[in-house]
């Protein structure tokens, strides 16, 4: 037999290893991507229910939302992917919204958003144990009080038993006489419902009250019989094994007990029970809120259309910011508010300048929410941006440099010689749905002291720095519990621009915002 050399072998290997390869088909596993929708805001959203095995995104408005003219937010889909028919800002929920995403290598997914603004109910009585019980097909509401209370000397703390516009009569915090069902008439539009309510004795030695959770912190209560002992309370992360007692620093009054916990996780489920001695009430659970913040804090994204900047990613998807820019443009000046890529923190910052246009002072700002349109020389916008956290504090970085105020109206006139000062803001607000300002009615523009949907503000004016940015952080005062549903942070190089008041000139840059928990 003929022997092959070495040489000759490895030759003919490569050759019959050429012609394999170049006769099958390449069978190498590429990724196989879904296209998936993970994340929706839109205007009045209360929360959003996202199925990915049936594809649905079900969204709970305000129930005063006219749902033919929703305001889309934003809509975020998996990386990797993008939306073939991407919705208007404005969009028409009264029929399912059918969304198009396409994913790699080529496939088409179809989504379906949905959405209902329900109505929460509300009846609730001075010294009310557990929860209000709602019968709604028959119009009925149960409410259940201690023994020692008389039901002839109820309290009635708040009511709502319709849409927010709805009315009910009599007024049912002027009715205080429960011996026997009272009836309220519910009037919304044409339509009147009567509601029956009925007041009852329940004996309940201790009562776990649902706790008001933070991010990082949880008011707990409950009420309990002296009799039985000390009030104190327990709790633990869901799904762990040890309780924590709580019995230092406990709240006490009339049969109530209260106490704050504090070094919680965020966005995490928590169980506590109230005792009284070794008696112990109901297991509650509660859920600790967001380290939530707002898109593009940082200002480093920007996008160009014309000669307007706006402070957010290009196109409608993460619509969060808005300045007076489309107002200035449109009346043929420049925009006052901009992006600094050099003298900044970090990344990207925002330029804010004071200008004045066919003899109208208009201060260069930035702030949460939408600019609507100009009408002449007056603008209209919707402030704020959904939001449901309660931050500790808002913290960023400034540089500000103002010039002396050579524009100023009524009921500024005497700032004219005067050095402006800028203006930086963010409040805490429970609107069903942004804010609309025309600046031509000054009773659309909310008064930051004295508003009474702000739950939390935080604020301060602004001198000179010099030419360096300065660090702050700024405590929000709460001025009750209550759960904001949309943040408004406003920026503006002139403190007064709202009375058309400032110098031309003054400058504001804002880097590196954030809320801190």
């Amino acid at each position: 037999m003929k022997s092959f050399s070495p040489f000759f072998l490895n030759k003919l290997l490569l050759v019959l290893a050429l012609i394999y390869t170049g006769c099958v088909k390449d069978i190498t596993p590429y990724p196989h991507l879904e296209g998936e929708i993970t994340d929706i805001l839109v205007e009045g959203m209360k929360s959003a229910d996202i199925d990915m095995e049936t594809r649905t995104v079900t969204l709970h408005l305000a129930d005063t939302m006219n749902l033919e003219r929703v305001r889309l937010y934003c809509l975020y889909v998996n990386e990797g992917s993008h939306i073939l028919n991407n919705p208007d800002s404005l969009v028409d929920l009264t029929t399912p919204l059918t969304i198009k995403i396409e994913s790699y290598p080529g496939q088409i997914y179809e989504w379906t958003i949905l959405a209902e603004n329900g109505i929460e109910y509300d009846f609730s009585v001075r010294n009310q144990i557990g929860s209000t019980v709602f019968n709604k097909d028959e119009h009925q509401v149960l409410v259940y009080v201690p023994f020692e209370t008389r039901y002839d000397n109820i309290q009635v703390l708040s009511a709502k038993l319709g849409p927010l516009t709805s009315t009910i009569e009599p007024d049912p915090t002027t009715v205080h006489d429960f011996t026997s069902t009272r009836s309220f008439k519910v009037r919304y539009k044409e339509e009147e419902t009567v509601w029956i309510v009925q007041v009852l004795h329940k004996d309940v030695p201790v009562e776990t009250y649902a706790a008001d959770a933070w991010a990082k912190k949880a008011y707990l209560s409950g009420s309990y019989k002296p009799s039985l002992g000390s009030p104190h309370f327990k709790y633990r992360q869901a799904g762990q094994d040890e309780w924590i007692d709580v019995s230092d620093n406990i709240d006490i009054k009339d049969g109530k007990a209260s106490a704050c916990i504090e070094g919680l996780t965020p966005n995490t489920k928590y169980e506590y029970v109230a005792f009284a001695g070794d008696t112990e009430g109901d297991l509650q659970s509660f859920t600790t809120e967001l380290e939530a913040q707002v898109p593009n804090m940082n200002f480093d994204d920007w996008w160009l259309s014309g000669k307007v900047w706006f402070p957010n990613p290009e196109g409608n998807s993460t619509y969060c910011w808005d300045t007076a820019n489309k107002g200035a443009t449109l009346l043929g000046g420049p925009s006052s508010t901009k992006p600094e890529e050099t003298h900044v923190v970090k990344g990207k910052a925002c330029h804010m300048e004071s200008i004045a246009l066919i003899g109208v002072f208009a201060a260069g700002n930035v702030y949460t929410g939408v600019f609507v349109e100009r009408q002449g020389t007056n603008a209209i916008l919707d402030q704020g941006w959904p939001f449901s956290s309660r931050p500790a504090s808002f913290h960023g970085y400034y540089d500000y440099k103002p010039v002396i105020v050579d524009k100023a109206k009524a009921p500024y006139t005497g700032e004219k010689g005067k050095m402006d000062r800028g203006l930086i803001y963010a409040c805490l607000v429970d609107w069903d749905a942004p804010h609309r300002v025309n600046s031509s009615n000054k009773s659309t523009i909310m008064n930051l002291d004295t508003d009474p949907s702000i739950i939390a503000l935080a604020r301060m004016e602004l001198d000179d720095t010099n030419g360096e940015y300065k660090e702050f952080n700024l405590n929000f005062e709460y001025r009750d519990n209550r759960k904001p549903t949309y943040v408004l942070i406003c920026c503006c190089a002139s403190r007064y621009a709202d009375d058309f008041t400032g110098g031309v000139g003054s400058t504001l840059y804002i880097d590196e915002f954030e809320f801190l928990y």
